[in-house]
């Protein structure tokens, strides 16, 4: 289900994303930094790398942990990867270091330490959905659930039903939205929809609001364009695992009323619990 209301935070949201992401960044690259200026100072105080070193693994692996659980998965992977890799070399380049000393008996235990950390944090990575191809999404698509929602205004009871083998859903004038649920061959589950952005005279900014029931386990990747109507800009303000805003701009007022379709792709694994209840 799918509510629309007017605009009065997209501004506020767009910079809610970039402090987060500047964040994230600007921990991973000091931690790098950081971690850098303590062993340089220990190469200059000539201290040998030693056991009392795995101080400095630990203040890694915090800074770590903490840009990519405020980051978390973006929605775009290559944005996401700066700073995950930031931190992946961070580690890399401590433990080199440790492992440098001849005599150290925790070299083995610090890289066991560290690649079995960032073992775990990349499948993490590595299994959340990404964007979605037309090709794959037709040739490894299995649907196991097709729900199609037709919202109308008036129904006559006597008018017969809209034969939609033949005609699709947004060929119809009363049908204001529609969804569709599958599920791919690798488990990841996908929701199709199309929908509209009212804009009265005048009007440039609009905010669509979408739920996703039952909602994501984990943050699902959401791919979102035009379909028809004036030119506009269509954003993703805000994305949960329960639901997403949308921010559609018109490139000038709108001078009639009017109308924008937007049709999204939303990738990810749903909460079984929300599914069995």
């Amino acid at each position: 289900m799918a509510a629309i209301s007017n605009s009065i935070d997209s501004k506020s949201a767009a910079l809610h994303v970039l402090l987060r992401q500047s964040i994230a960044f600007s921990l991973a690259v000091g931690g790098f930094l950081i971690s850098m200026a303590i062993v340089i100072a220990d190469v200059q105080s000539n201290i040998t790398p030693s056991a009392n070193d795995i101080s400095v693994i630990v203040f890694t692996a915090c800074f770590i942990s903490v840009t990519r659980l405020i980051n978390g998965h973006s929605t775009r992977k290559s944005a996401s990867a700066i700073h995950w890799a930031f931190g992946t070399a961070t580690a890399l380049f401590i433990a080199t270091w440790i492992s440098m000393d001849p005599v150290s008996q925790q070299a083995l235990m610090v890289w066991a330490v560290i690649i079995g950390c960032e073992s775990a944090w990349w499948n993490r990575w590595r299994t959340t959905p990404g964007p979605a191809c037309v090709e794959s999404t037709f040739s490894t698509e299995s649907p196991v659930e097709d729900q199609r929602m037709l919202i109308t205004e008036s129904w006559d009871e006597t008018q017969s039903l809209p034969e939609t083998e033949e005609a699709q859903p947004w060929e119809m004038d009363d049908t204001i939205q529609h969804w569709t649920r599958s599920r791919k061959a690798n488990g990841i589950d996908q929701i199709e929809a199309w929908m509209y952005a009212e804009f009265e005279e005048g009007q440039q900014y609009q905010s669509v609001h979408i739920a996703f029931i039952p909602q994501f386990g984990e943050l699902p990747q959401l791919i979102s364009n035009q379909l028809d109507g004036p030119a506009a800009t269509i954003k993703v303000g805000e994305l949960r695992i329960y639901g997403a805003r949308l921010e559609c701009k018109l490139t000038s007022p709108a001078t009639e009323q009017t109308q924008v379709m937007i049709h999204i792709t939303v990738n990810g694994v749903m909460n079984e619990g929300a599914k069995a209840a």
